[in-house]
């Protein structure tokens, strides 16, 4: 994520000529409009969990929970143990650091915050654990002064689903940076926003 508001933007690229033509037709031909077809195809999942590998500022992993447009966010100590936990919900938030049950408001973001708007580009293909995979790179805009995010999607060809988000932050000199891999597609994950105070 990095600051309070992660810029989680997945995106697909199409690699193989046969697909990419087909996408054309129908008006995928921009890096944009594959962006959006993608979101939409990872939308269809429903649910799906990424797990976050923090580099930078200091190594930790981050579980990702999306489900019925919710997020919950789960930071894992070195131990594996849960250290603290954030749910989002469109700008709300609320979070807990176990093992205290109780979890706490956090002031609303505005939408124009947490998705502002972005320039995105085709990054050519690469092997991902084997796998060919293309690469789509979007870099957001319009952010506050000093800051600077750029995502690097990297997307199975043979299935059209992202393997790999590689997010790069950079605010008035400090970098945060993490490795994101998807799993449990479609797995049956229920969020429910908590009562916080």
């Amino acid at each position: 994520m990095s600051k309070v508001v992660a810029y989680v933007a997945v995106a697909l690229i199409l690699g193989s000529p046969r697909i990419a033509l087909a996408q054309q037709a129908h008006g995928e031909s921009t890096p944009a409009a594959q962006l959006e077809a993608a979101r939409a195809r990872l939308d269809a999942f429903k649910s799906y969990r990424e797990r976050r590998e923090y580099e930078k500022p200091t190594r930790l992993v981050q579980i990702v929970e999306w489900s019925g447009g919710l997020q919950h966010w789960i930071n894992l100590g070195p131990q594996g143990s849960v250290v603290s936990e954030i749910l989002w919900d469109k700008g709300r938030s609320a979070s807990r650091k176990p093992p205290d049950t109780t979890w706490l408001c956090n002031p609303p973001i505005p939408d124009a915050t947490t998705e502002p708007p972005t320039v995105v580009r085709d990054g050519g293909t690469l092997v991902v654990n084997g796998r060919p995979a293309s690469r789509l790179v979007e870099e957001f805009i319009n952010q506050l002064p000093g800051s600077h995010v750029v995502h690097e999607v990297d997307i199975d060809v043979a299935t059209g689903v992202p393997i790999r988000l590689i997010s790069t932050e950079t605010d008035t000199g400090d970098v945060t940076k993490y490795v994101g891999t998807y799993y449990d597609l479609g797995a049956p994950i229920a969020l429910v926003f908590p009562r916080c105070r």
